[in-house]
């Protein structure tokens, strides 16, 4: 999607499946979501009307970081099978007229918290183009069950929303910090709780603060050996230098130096809840090539604080304005 000419088939409207356009994310939560319930667009059921083409649009290549107006966009079931010029496209197709307007891949929101509040979030984070979130912890007592229910009715249509990537109930210590956690108290329990949420087809184990040593060095163990990833919050009693042997060598490397440098120095002496001050550090670990996801944590603060999807443009805006390209 975005290249000039004519353009190869592509996964619609979720190009951010594959690896190519959202490494963030890797391999790991690459070949377990793969196995389960394709997406909001993959899944909503045929109707007789015919396949749709995009007309006079403008696609916005996002890899090249440039714009192709006047193009056609045609879509047979649940792939783009061409890109070519505007009015290439055979009479007898549905013709959406977007004049004016830009066509881009889905969106992604890399941190929400939009299990417990999906019948209205969901549909603002489509009406918004974010067709791919990361869910990082549903904040619910039933949390497997409403993240399985929840990939159930998005796979037979009956939930219009985004492909959805979830983890279950994050895992901490005792007393917990996070809420309705699966709390472990030492290495047994935390292994016991990486086997009960790969079983139950979770795609990562998330983590938080006051996870013990042993429970956590045992959780990282074996969730190394079930091949599912860990995300979430470096507990307090693991120093960084801990945490870099669970990252991939390059990427250790690569913190170490920035951890000893001037820039990680003034990233810390600058750290504070004030939001010219946040744009400066994200301006500072971008420089530094740390790798910044899109996330907005919807839905981590009550329901009211953010509004899905728009919030996420709002991030990209700050994220610009920080000084990342909008590529």
């Amino acid at each position: 999607m975005g290249l000039p000419g004519r353009a190869r088939k592509g996964t619609l409207p979720c190009p951010s499946h594959r690896r190519r356009h959202c490494p963030d994310l890797g391999a790991p939560y690459q070949s377990r979501a793969r196995r389960r319930a394709p997406c909001w667009a993959q899944a909503r059921r045929r109707t007789a009307r015919p396949d749709p083409v995009i007309d006079n649009v403008t696609v916005v290549d996002v890899i090249e970081g440039a714009l192709h107006p006047g193009r056609s966009v045609s879509i047979a079931g649940k792939e783009i099978v061409d890109v070519g010029p505007a009015g290439s496209a055979p009479a007898s197709t549905r013709r959406i007229d977007a004049a004016g307007r830009f066509l881009i891949p889905g969106l992604w929101d890399a941190h929400v918290h939009s299990a417990v509040h999906s019948h209205w979030h969901f549909p603002l984070f489509i009406a918004n183009g974010v067709t791919g979130i990361r869910n990082m912890n549903p904040g619910s007592d039933d949390a497997i069950a409403l993240t399985q229910s929840i990939r159930r009715r998005l796979s037979s249509g009956d939930l219009p929303g985004p492909y959805m990537i979830a983890g279950g109930p994050t895992v901490d210590g005792d007393p917990p910090a996070a809420t309705s956690p699966i709390v472990v108290r030492d290495a047994a329990e935390a292994r016991d709780a990486v086997d009960a949420l790969a079983d139950a087809g979770m795609d990562f184990v998330k983590v938080y603060e006051v996870l013990g040593r042993d429970a956590y060095f045992a959780l990282m163990a074996r969730a190394r050996e079930r091949s599912i990833p860990v995300d979430g919050h470096i507990p307090f009693r693991i120093l960084p230098e801990e945490e870099a042997r669970y990252v991939p060598a390059q990427l250790a490397a690569h913190w170490r130096a920035m951890t000893s440098s001037s820039v990680w120095t003034t990233v810390q002496s600058e750290l504070a809840p004030v939001p010219d001050v946040q744009l400066a550090n994200v301006r500072l670990l971008n420089e530094a090539g740390v790798v910044i996801l899109a996330r907005t944590d919807v839905g981590g603060g009550g329901p009211e604080m953010l509004i899905p999807g728009l919030s996420l443009h709002e991030e990209l805006e700050l994220l610009v304005k920080a000084g990342l390209t909008p590529r």
